[in-house]
């Protein structure tokens, strides 16, 4: 069987491209059925006496992901180090059933970012996508 991203992984937006000023949690994501995450952080512009810090949370239930995973965090985004792509590989054999992001923003000084989780090495497939493919050639 051919290969087929669409199929394989599952890409879930978490916190989407903005300019904040203080904490942002996003929506818990259920990562039962995949075996590792890739974390993509896209870090814009940083104010200047701000720095931007983004870590991962699990937890048991969509209500309960308030457990930080130690080590799972991103090194504080600062503007010597924004203007990048970031990832991080998290294996979910070791997880709980859920996923989130959480970030902060120190000096109250906008920082722009994104966050994305791509789950992989599903034990189902195919992956039914929340998103839509547009095409697929």
């Amino acid at each position: 069987m051919k290969y087929t991203a669409d199929e394989h992984i599952k890409p879930v937006k978490m916190l989407e491209p903005l300019s904040r000023t203080a904490a942002a949690t996003a929506t818990p994501v259920k990562v039962t059925g995949f075996s590792e995450a890739l974390i993509v952080l896209d870090a814009g512009t940083v104010g200047a006496d701000a720095s931007v810090v983004v870590g991962v949370i699990e937890g048991p239930t969509l209500t309960a992901c308030t457990g930080v995973i130690s080590g799972a965090s991103f090194d504080a985004i600062t503007t010597s180090t924004d203007q990048k792509l970031y990832v991080a590989r998290l294996d979910l054999n070791k997880r709980d059933k859920y996923l989130n992001i959480k970030s902060a923003v120190a000096n109250a000084t906008a920082g722009v970012y994104a966050v994305q989780i791509v789950l992989s090495n599903a034990k189902t497939l195919p992956v039914t996508q929340s998103n839509t493919v547009v095409f697929s050639l």
